[in-house]
C-alpha cells in the first residue's frame, strides 16, 4: 500500500486563499465549519490560528484540524461549474485525497480484523492445549493418589504380617527356622 502524503502547508495556504477570497471573518469561518460537520469541528481559536498570517503545518494535525475545515470550505461533495478553475482543482485534489484516505482506512480496518481473528484463533489453540495439559495433569495426580493409597495399604499389611510373624508362638518354640 502506498503511503498517502498530504502537504499540510499547501492545504493551509489554500484554505487561507479561500478565506481571503470570500472575505470571511474568524467567527464566520467557524460557523461554516460547525454547520458542515459539528461533530468534528475544531475550536474557534484553532480556526483563528489557522487563518493567521504565518500559520505553519507543524502546529496542526490533518485529521482532527485541517480536514474538517477543508471539507467545509471546499464542500468536496459538490464541485460547481461556477467555481473558478483553481478552486475546482483544489476540490478535485482534496476529494481524491479524501477518497484515498478512506480506502487506506478501510484496508487498515480489514488488516486489523484479520489480525484480531488470527489472535483469537491462536488464543483458542493455546487454550485447548492448556486445557489438555491440565486434564493430563489431573489424571496423573489421580493415578498417583491411587498408587499412594495402595502403597499405604500394602505397607500396613506388611507391618501387620511382620508383627504376626514376630509374635508367632511357633517361632518362639523353635518350630520355624529364622534364617
Amino acid at each position: 500500500m502506498d503511503r498517502i502524503m498530504i502537504d499540510t502547508q499547501n492545504v493551509i495556504d489554500s484554505l487561507q486563499k479561500i478565506y481571503k477570497k470570500r472575505g470571511l471573518t474568524q467567527k464566520k469561518a467557524y460557523e461554516i465549519v460547525y454547520k458542515y460537520d459539528p461533530a468534528n469541528c475544531p475550536s474557534e481559536t484553532t480556526i483563528a490560528r489557522i487563518f493567521r498570517k504565518g500559520a505553519t503545518a507543524e502546529n496542526f494535525r490533518w485529521e482532527s484540524t485541517l480536514r474538517p475545515i477543508a471539507n467545509a470550505f471546499l464542500e468536496l461533495e459538490k464541485i460547481d461549474s461556477t467555481d473558478d478553475p483553481e478552486e475546482q482543482a483544489y476540490k478535485s485534489i482534496m476529494k481524491l485525497k479524501k477518497d484515498q484516505l478512506n480506502i487506506a482506512n478501510d484496508e487498515k480496518e480489514e488488516e486489523k480484523a484479520k489480525y484480531h481473528q488470527r489472535i483469537e484463533e491462536e488464543t483458542a489453540k493455546f487454550q485447548n492445549s492448556l486445557d489438555f495439559a491440565m486434564q493430563q495433569i489431573k489424571l496423573k495426580d489421580e493415578r498417583i493418589d491411587l498408587l499412594m493409597r495402595q502403597n499405604e495399604r500394602l505397607s500396613i499389611m506388611n507391618n501387620r504380617m511382620l508383627e504376626q510373624f514376630m509374635d508367632c508362638p511357633l517361632k518362639n518354640k523353635g518350630c520355624i527356622d529364622e534364617s
